[in-house]
């Protein structure tokens, strides 16, 4: 993968968040609109395997989201330690799509949990979910503050200029 300006960064770096948003979101829909339409049952009834998923989805997805921050964070670290606005972009995609794939695994944990229960818990927190997301979505401004770049390189990256250099996964 590789990148030329910040606007072909921020393109696919867009595109792998919006495919982790959109992927869910199908499945929430279909389910939702069938439960609401009375033709939905769940596939787990009353019984002590529905107790266990009650307690058990709720704490992974809360789990999961959490460690897509910490995660996030703690590469946030190496990233901001480069020494090229290069490299910190190269290490801010990985960490990125790392906190992508936590909060996108969130989200289908409370998807199944709909799914298996038709519990509106699950809707809760799959709209918990949504939100953050839809947060932390890849935006320029974001990119600049989270790396703390500095004057000229936050130009490059609010402005969508040229990177200089080809940016690409396994590139030095």
């Amino acid at each position: 993968m590789k990148f030329n300006t910040v606007k072909e960064y921020l393109d696919k770096l867009n595109n792998v968040f919006h495919l982790l948003v959109a992927l869910p979101l199908l499945g929430f829909v279909a389910i939702y609109l069938q439960m609401h339409a009375g033709e939905f049952e769940p596939m787990v009834q009353a019984s002590s395997l529905a107790a266990v998923l009650r307690y058990s989805f709720p704490f992974l997805v809360i789990l999961t989201g959490g460690l897509a921050f910490i995660s996030f964070r703690r590469n946030l670290i190496s990233s901001k330690n480069q020494h090229t606005l290069k490299e910190k972009l190269i290490h801010y995609f990985r960490a990125s799509l790392v906190k992508f794939a936590f909060l996108g695994a969130a989200s289908v944990v409370a998807v199944t949990g709909l799914f298996l229960t038709t519990e509106d818990l699950y809707v809760v927190l799959y709209l918990i979910v949504l939100m953050l997301l839809s947060i932390n979505r890849p935006t320029v401004f974001r990119i600049a503050r989270d790396l703390g770049l500095r004057d000229g390189e936050k130009d490059i990256v609010i402005h969508k200029k040229e990177i200089g250099a080809q940016v690409g996964f396994g590139s030095s």
